[in-house]
C-alpha cells in the first residue's frame, strides 16, 4: 500500500482520512478521551436536570469546542516534534507551551458555562 502524499480527490477519501484523524487522537491522547468521558457525563447531568434547549446549544458548544483545541493542540505538538526532532528548543517549548495554554484557556471558558447552566439548576433542587 502507497502513502498518499496528494490532495484528496474525492469527498469520500477526505473523510476517511478525518475519520482517521478522529481515531489517532482517541487512541494516543489521554486528554481527549479524557474529555470524552466528561462530555458523556455533562450530557447526563443535562437529561437528568432537564436543561432548556438554549442551555443544550451552549453545552454542545461547549463539548465540541474542548474536542477541537484538544486536536489543535495535537496538531501543534506533532508538527513542532517533527520539526526539532524531540530535541529540545526554546522556541518548541513556546509553541508547545501557548497550545497547552489555548485548551486551558478553553477549560476555564467550559468550566464558567457549565457553571452558569448547572449550578443554578442544582441549587433548585436543594433550596
Amino acid at each position: 500500500m502507497h502513502k498518499q502524499v496528494e490532495k484528496n480527490h474525492h469527498f469520500k477519501q477526505s473523510m476517511k482520512h478525518a475519520v482517521n484523524g478522529i481515531k489517532t487522537v482517541f487512541q494516543d491522547e489521554r486528554n481527549f478521551r479524557f474529555d470524552i468521558v466528561a462530555a458523556i457525563v455533562v450530557v447526563i447531568l443535562g437529561f437528568l436536570l432537564k436543561i432548556e434547549r438554549f442551555e443544550w446549544y451552549w453545552i454542545v458548544f461547549c463539548i465540541f469546542l474542548m474536542f477541537i483545541l484538544e486536536m489543535l493542540n495535537t496538531v501543534v505538538e506533532q508538527l513542532v516534534d517533527l520539526m526539532v526532532e524531540h530535541n529540545y528548543h526554546l522556541a518548541a517549548k513556546k509553541a508547545k507551551d501557548v497550545a497547552a495554554g489555548v485548551v486551558l484557556m478553553g477549560a476555564i471558558f467550559v468550566l464558567i458555562m457549565a457553571s452558569g447552566i448547572f449550578i443554578p439548576k442544582i441549587l433548585q433542587i436543594f433550596l
